[in-house]
Parts: structure tokens; sequence; C-alpha cells
């Protein structure tokens, strides 16, 4: 809603001197400001003095300006969804360790399948029982908020096992624990020693039906379950993971980029000009925005050549300036070089009425 760019610029003509005296009469240059929706502006110096005296007529204008071609898309700081998941972390024990046997036998049994590469054969937890056995685990929380969970996947590599030259199958499931009930994935299988990574997902709570809440992820435990085929051959089990998909609204991050203003100064200008540019939009944008932070640059300029390079235009101070030498050839860009933003919240009818995301930006050009 609402926005664009709005530019003033102050083209200065000057005659054969900027303030000439006659029989002690000292003349006095005044500025008219024009205020234009785009394009060039030219303002002129008008002479006043207090007798009279010879005045020079304006022989050009000593600096233009224009709005430039390829300004940021300022839409993309709009409220917008990505799909993404974060993996939870196996940090101790559970309830539940039925699992018979781990390798090596000391330590626990979620530090044999934590890891984030398997290891296969250096750590695994172990069984030659015919029925399934199962070890729970706490994880670590989940500390996102304003998001959608989609989904809760848990892996497992495991491997079947060998009696002689035989190989004999073994048999695993994902296993979670939700508001004191476990419930177990489908059951998979793997013929001899080598492992395989298998997964189980379940898109809503099966306690509930519904879609899991952030509270009940953070009270989860996970792991899995392992039996043998042959309990004279023993399946192992070297690894779990947990990862949680979701719908998460982004507010905030980072400001596009892109030019702004392109200032023109006569080459036969040798003075430095006040290059100011104003947010004129405040009061709209701070119904969109808890902060807006724009980094912008002026080519060759004073500020450009030191230590950060840029200048702060925020809501709270409103102006940034910028000081452009003079003897310069061609045409000088404003640019928003980066920045940040954060939204009010992620839900736009619960902004107030006549929000923007875009700054509505002028141009001020003055000789220092």
């Amino acid at each position: 809603m609402g926005g664009g760019l709005e530019h003033r610029s102050r083209d200065l003509r000057r005659g054969g001197a900027e303030i000439a005296t006659r029989k002690g009469l000292v003349i006095i240059g005044a500025a008219v400001f024009l205020l234009l929706a785009g394009g060039a502006a030219s303002v002129y110096t008008y002479h006043v003095a207090t007798g009279e005296v010879t005045t020079h007529e304006p022989t050009g204008n000593i600096v233009t300006s224009n709005v430039a071609e390829s300004q940021p898309v300022w839409d993309e700081m709009m409220p917008y969804i990505i799909e993404s998941g974060e993996t939870l972390w196996l940090i101790s024990t559970g309830n539940e360790t039925s699992i018979s046997g781990q390798w090596p036998d000391t330590g626990e049994h979620f530090d044999k399948v934590n890891e984030s590469t398997p290891d296969d054969g250096v750590t695994f937890v172990y069984t030659y029982e015919d029925s399934y056995q199962v070890d729970l685990y706490d994880l670590s929380e989940l500390e996102l908020y304003d998001i959608d969970i989609t989904g809760l996947t848990v892996g497992f590599r495991f491997s079947g096992g060998a009696d002689g030259g035989s190989n004999v199958t073994g048999y695993a499931n994902a296993v979670i624990k939700t508001s004191g009930e476990a419930f177990a994935g489908a059951e998979e299988s793997q013929l001899g020693p080598v492992f395989v990574t298998r997964s189980y997902r379940w898109d809503t709570n099966p306690d509930t039906s519904t879609a899991w809440t952030l509270d009940e992820i953070n009270e989860l435990q996970a792991g899995a379950r392992i039996k043998t085929g042959d309990t004279d051959a023993a399946v192992r089990l070297t690894q779990v993971t947990v990862t949680v998909g979701y719908l998460e609204t982004i507010i905030e991050g980072s400001t596009p980029t892109g030019s702004l203003f392109t200032v023109t100064p006569h080459p036969d200008f040798n003075d430095y000009l006040q290059v100011r540019v104003y947010l004129a939009n405040t009061g709209d944008l701070i119904k969109t925005y808890d902060y807006l932070n724009l980094h912008l640059r002026l080519e060759d300029s004073v500020e450009a050549s030191g230590i950060p390079g840029y200048e702060i235009l925020s809501l709270e101070n409103g102006r940034v300036t910028f000081n452009l030498p003079g003897n310069l050839n061609g045409s000088k860009t404003i640019s928003v070089t980066g920045g940040s933003y954060r939204l009010v919240s992620a839900n736009t009818t619960n902004w107030e009425e006549g929000w923007t995301v875009t700054p509505e930006l002028y141009l001020d050009l003055s000789q220092r």
C-alpha cells in the first residue's frame, strides 16, 4: 500500500560571483525549493540587494538529480512463509531402555546412537532376542515460535546379522512416546550385517490425531525398537535421528538493495555539495515495522570513503547527510547497500490502517 519515491533537488545557478558587492552593498542569495514526483528539477538563485547594483544572470545548473531505474523491491519485506526443518538431538536416556546390549559396553545407550554422522559398527546397541526390545531417548527442545509444525520424522539406522555363512534378517521400527503413550512406526527389515537407514513420519500427533504443538514436541521421547530373525545372530542399531518439519512466517531479515537516485554535478563546479536523503512517511512505516534500518551509500562521497562506508537511515533519525566533493565527472548513485528490518507481526490484518512497507524518500541538494 502506498509508497513510491519523491525527490527534491536544488539546481543552483550562478553568475560570475556567488556573493557580489558594489559600493559596500551585499547581495544575498535565496534558494527556492521545488518538490517533484520524478525527473530533474532546476532551482535558481535570486539576487536581492538593498540598493541599486548590477547583478549577473544565472549561467547554468551546478547539479541535477533523478530517480534511479533499478529501485529496491520493497515488497520483498512483506511476510512470507518458508518450509524448513530442525533436528532434535538425543541428550539422555529416556524412561525405557530394554535393548539388552551396547558396544562398547561402557557409558549410556543414547551415546551409542546420537552421532550426527553414523559410525555403523564402531558404536551401537544390539540384541539377540527375537521379540522387540525398545530404547527411548530424551531430546533437545525446539526453540522456535510462531511456527506451524507439519510433521515429526524419526530416522533409524540398523543392520541384520550373520550366522556362520548365512545372513539373518533384523527388524526395526521408529518409536515415540507422547502424553504417556508409546507409538511405533512401520516395521522395516534388513537381511545381513550391512547397515541401512529407514525412517517413519508422523504428520500429526498419533495420540490426539491433530497437528503437533510445540509443547508436545518438547515433551516427546523418541527412539527405536529392534529384534532379530534368528537368536544366533544379533541385530544392531547404530543411529537414531529426530527431525521436526514446520512452516515459518518470516517477518525479519535483510532489506532489499538497489539504487535510489543519481546526482550529477556540473563538471565545472568545484565546491562541495551537501546531499540529504529524507524519510517522508515515517508515520505510516511505524504501523508496519518494529524497526527499519537502511544502509545508504553515495558514490564518491566523503562518507563512502570512510568506515563503514554508508549512513544508516532509520525510523528514528529520518534523515542522512552526505558530502560530495567538487570537480567530479559523471553521475553519482545513491543506493541501498544493505540493512535490516522486523515487521510488527506476521498477520497484515492486525496492522493499523494506512500501513505500507515502502519507504517514501526524497532528496535535497545544496551547496555546502
